[in-house]
């Protein structure tokens, strides 16, 4: 990431432009640019997704592998909250996940637009249905069905959590900000949220994964109240958007259409 040097007039004008409400692209505080989501992005992965706002552009892929373990109940950082199912083949044996994030351009608001594609990519993953076929002294050999193509599950991520970024430019708080005005933050808030349960739930019903502090400057903590009901009423709009878009992929409506965006007005 190259470093960006702003004059005086220009910081003041961007600056400014957040006290006013009118960013100098011409969005609100609260708006997301334009995204565009591919999946699958990769044909070599279990799953995949490309994921771009603006000139940020994030490319992920899943690859999955048979371990074997002496027992799968006392395995470290299995993937629990909101991915699911059966990757546990037996008692010795489970399916290891690995997710890989390739950041191929670098245009503002990395971390929202990771998580994004990383939801797509698990959403796109593929897993081969195994059977474990009993030898002797107790060990096992691994079957595979034929038809792989047919033969598979896919991971339950659909409720997974996305990440707002929050960021405090001057006095004011905006959300996705583009790597010119993220060059002027104080600091910021990530936070991470769970899908709500449905439209009529209340902002103190919605679960918080994680706030967490972005950069080392200096917060007003009577602001992380406002930061996080921001973050809440953006965090709604964006999970239903991103859904949407991820069910027209799913239906195969629009999923390689180059340069089909949503979240614009």
């Amino acid at each position: 990431m190259e470093l960006i040097l702003l004059g005086i007039a220009e910081k003041h004008f961007i600056v400014q432009g957040f006290v006013d409400g009118c960013r100098n692209d011409g969005r609100g505080v609260e708006d997301f640019r334009p995204m565009w989501i591919e999946s699958p992005a990769l044909s070599t992965t279990n799953g995949s997704a490309r994921v771009k706002i603006d000139t940020t552009d994030i490319l992920v892929g899943v690859k999955c592998e048979v371990v074997e373990c002496e027992d799968t109940a006392s395995v470290p950082n299995r993937l629990q909250f909101t991915v699911d199912p059966s990757l546990i083949l037996s008692k010795q044996f489970m399916w290891k996940v690995y997710v890989d994030v390739v950041i191929q351009q670098y245009g503002g608001n990395i971390v929202d637009a990771i998580f994004i594609a990383v939801k797509a990519a698990l959403l796109d993953t593929r897993i081969t249905v195994l059977t474990l076929v009993p030898q002797d002294e107790g060990k096992f050999n691994i079957e595979c069905d034929e038809s792989t193509e047919t033969n598979y599950f896919r991971l339950e991520a659909a409720n997974a959590p996305l990440c707002i970024s929050v960021n405090q430019i001057g006095k004011s708080i905006a959300v996705d900000c583009t790597e010119v005005e993220e060059a002027l933050l104080r600091t910021a808030l990530w936070i991470v949220m769970d899908q709500p349960e449905s439209d009529r739930t209340s902002d103190d019903q919605i679960r918080l994964r994680l706030v967490k502090q972005m950069d080392p400057g200096g917060m007003d903590p009577r602001s992380i109240s406002g930061m996080i009901d921001m973050a809440i009423r953006v965090g709604r709009n964006l999970h239903s958007s991103v859904n949407s878009r991820l069910e027209e992929i799913r239906k195969g409506d629009g999923a390689h259409i180059p340069g089909y965006s949503f979240l614009h007005e």
